[in-house]
């Protein structure tokens, strides 16, 4: 039951996977596929499975003239990438390779049948024009992702103003957010917004961040019964959610919190950040394998209830598959406030988790995968590799030893072999795979998930000095540059990646015995100070003496802290009192 999930085995259709039996069984008996993604907290989804999928003729023609694959959003991301059509659930007519006919997303039980007639018509009777038309429509995609895929272009810090403008323009000053209905929380546009207003000391830039946090945890966006972010509002002024619960964007919300409370101060970003924590917590934490669960399911009625009304109803089913990358941002997020927060089991926490998501889901030469079912699936993703990457490369500056960093570097070798593209730069989102079914023989740069890949190289650049890394940095940003004005304020991880790249780390030198009770404090304070380009690093001048050489600092006084910003380095720092005002002393 790889991608059918538990909410699809009543479905009367007779589901199979996304597999080589089901493409052969389609060519063998010379009929399309229907392609249905779905996702387990879409609404619609479960209404399309409760209404159009159990309509007997809907069930016996599909069954007769086509071949029904059924396919988890999350759970196969390559396979959405390719063939979603502008929402969940997608209703897809496939020929026997894999080539789109045509499709949409909700279809009623009458939509579904007057398009499989239409299918089934062209397929019968128009098969050559059909297949010359599809030839020549992958030729020319062929070309164009060539092409695409041949540019490369300047990184310079100019493109970090044009998306930050971007973000000033699509800002709505009146309920906070950007663009209209639907509005979607975006935390990397938010983060945009408040890097680029603290390190520029902007006003204007500070509010944009300010008044979306606010409005989002004011509003309907935030559950104040359950806790935690619904995924987004159907409305403008973010009254109405849409009513699932998702890990990924509760943890990427949680870090925008963590991170407008250091710079804003605003006590109720304090507040929600430690309620979206006790919401994860108590909700999402999956005690059995130590990770996070990935989305409750979107249940309006039980949203609506009151609180007392709530005790007595069965809280949305959870899906318990354990995404790495989901998983990843959480434990940054979980990293990130045990020291912002003081909470140092919080910090535990994380790396437990951290455990045990390479636990379950990591495999030698193939990386990182996702955990359901009882065992991995899908291995080698990109957007798995460079989440783990950073949450190991967190989890390196946070405890100051173990073999974080040897992980990290392990990921980048998997990813630099399977992923990346030797001649231009940048990274694919899934490995090369000449017996790969149908789309799925074509590879995507996407820009959010080379902006993350990009980071990680770049911060194991800045812990190594080796050039490889330096190089996967440059070349991806250089790669993705030709693309990023036409996502607009959606270029945020791409632009912040860049801001990066291109201005000295405010980085922040431990030199001690880690687990020394001074090395501790002063890493405890280098954690907790916001910068958007900061590096904390804790050398040991015993086992580190190559690293301190490298770094051009004296293994005495110990412990000690000194905070470097391009040539300019402090004295030894040996107060943790002392540090703060010390990194206010090194100019950015």
């Amino acid at each position: 039951m790889a991608d059918v999930r538990p909410h699809d085995v009543a479905v009367s259709i007779p589901w199979r996977q996304w597999t080589p039996e089901a493409f052969r069984e389609a060519r063998e008996r010379d009929v399309p596929i229907l392609l249905s993604i779905s996702a387990v907290w879409c609404h619609w989804c479960h209404v399309m499975d409760e209404s159009t999928y159990r309509e007997g003729e809907v069930v016996r023609r599909v069954t007769a003239e086509a071949v029904p694959i059924r396919v988890d959003a999350d759970r196969r991301p390559d396979i959405n990438n390719r063939y979603n059509l502008g929402g969940w659930p997608t209703t897809a007519f496939l020929l026997p390779e894999g080539d789109l006919l045509t499709g949409g997303t909700f279809m009623p039980p009458e939509e579904v049948l007057s398009t499989l007639d239409e299918v089934v018509r062209y397929y019968r009777t128009e098969r050559a024009d059909l297949e010359e038309k599809l030839k020549r429509r992958r030729e020319r995609r062929a070309r164009m992702e060539e092409l695409r895929h041949r540019l490369r272009g300047s990184v310079t810090p100019s493109i970090v103003d044009e998306v930050v403008e971007a973000t000033r323009r699509s800002f709505d000053p009146e309920h906070g957010g950007f663009g209209e209905a639907p509005k979607f929380p975006l935390p990397d546009t938010i983060e945009l917004a408040l890097a680029a207003g603290h390190v520029g000391r902007d006003s204007d830039l500070l509010a944009i961040a300010d008044t979306t946090l606010t409005a989002m945890a004011e509003g309907g966006m935030y559950d104040a019964i359950d806790g935690g972010f619904f995924r987004y509002s159907t409305t403008a002024d973010w009254s109405r959610p849409h009513y699932e619960k998702m890990l990924d964007g509760n943890a990427r919300l949680l870090s925008a919190y963590l991170h407008a409370a250091q710079v804003l101060d605003r006590p109720l970003f304090w507040k929600t950040a430690r309620d979206v924590l006790a919401f994860t917590e108590s909700t999402l934490h999956d005690v059995e394998t130590g990770g996070f669960a990935g989305s409750l399911r979107a249940e309006e009625e039980y949203y609506r209830l009151n609180a007392e009304e709530r005790a007595w109803r069965t809280p949305p089913a959870m899906d318990p598959t354990i995404f790495t990358s989901w998983n990843a941002m959480m434990i940054l997020a979980y990293l990130e406030a045990a020291t912002v927060l003081d909470e140092p089991y919080l910090g535990e926490h994380g790396l437990e988790a951290l455990e045990a998501i390479w636990r379950l889901n990591y495999a030698p030469g193939a990386g990182m995968a996702h955990y359901y079912d009882g065992a991995a699936h899908v291995p080698g993703l990109l957007a798995d590799q460079a989440w783990m990457g950073k949450a190991l490369l967190k989890a390196h500056a946070y405890a100051g030893h173990g073999d974080y960093l040897q992980r990290a570097e392990e990921l980048m070798g998997i990813m630099r072999a399977r992923l990346m593209d030797p001649d231009v730069g940048g990274f694919y989102d899934i490995p090369y795979d000449p017996q790969a079914l149908g789309r799925l023989r074509e590879r995507l740069k996407l820009l959010d998930e080379n902006a993350v890949a990009a980071d990680m190289a770049l911060h194991l650049h800045r812990l190594t000095g080796r050039d490889e890394y330096y190089d996967a940095a440059a070349g991806t940003l250089e790669a993705i540059a030709p693309l990023y004005r036409a996502y607009r304020h959606h270029a945020a991880p791409y632009a912040l990646a860049v801001y990066r790249f291109v201005n000295p780390p405010l980085h922040l030198i431990i030199v001690g015995e880690p687990t020394a009770e001074l090395s501790r404090k002063l890493r405890h304070v280098a954690l907790g100070i916001y910068d958007p380009n900061s590096l904390v690093e804790t050398v040991d001048p015993e086992a580190g003496a190559a690293r301190l050489e490298q770094l051009g600092l004296p293994a005495m006084p110990v412990p000690a802290l000194y905070v470097r910003r391009g040539r300019q380095t402090s004295g030894p720092i040996q107060d943790p009192s002392q540090v703060r005002p010390a990194v206010e002393a090194v100019p950015a």
